[in-house]
């Protein structure tokens, strides 16, 4: 790891809450099972809790910012209305969902690149609901029209 100083240390990138967490941790001499009774909680969500900070930490010391994803995921099991295993599953949805996006993303601007219609597909004809090559425009067809009465056509015509 290196060098930092007081201010910029990652431990001051997490909240209040998860400091106390990893004070309280140091102070149960690593127990979870004793820092789940001091919070008054369950195994499986101390070590949630625990894990969420441990994320936190990471990304602080990578200097990335919290996963919004699992922050959101975290809260739901910290409070019980998710389970970790739902959590989990959840999560490592959104991200393949997310890097399959990510990854379309990047041919459609190499298909740009290249000289090729953004989003068109070999595979979908233009028009079809899937397409992003609209259907040419049709003309409209002929409407039918009541016959002019002859009062309404000028004298020259009637």
């Amino acid at each position: 790891m290196s060098k930092t100083t007081h201010r910029d240390h990652p431990l001051h990138a997490l909240p209040r809450e998860d400091l106390d967490l990893i004070v309280e941790l140091v102070l149960q001499g690593g127990s979870l099972k004793d820092l789940a009774s001091v919070y008054g909680v369950s195994y499986p969500t101390i070590r949630a809790r625990l894990d969420r900070v441990i994320a936190r930490l990471r990304d602080a010391v990578q200097g990335r910012a919290p996963d919004p994803m699992s922050e959101l995921l975290g809260g739901l099991v910290e409070r019980g209305e998710l389970s970790v295993g739902g959590a989990r599953g959840i999560r490592d949805l959104w991200r393949q969902a997310r890097e399959e996006m990510e990854a379309h993303a990047r041919r459609h601007v190499g298909a740009e690149s290249a000289g090729v219609q953004a989003g068109a597909r070999e595979d979908v004809p233009p028009g079809s609901p899937i397409s992003p090559t609209p259907n040419p425009p049709t003309p409209n067809p002929p409407t039918p029209t009541s016959p002019t009465p002859s009062s309404a056509l000028p004298e020259a015509y009637s």
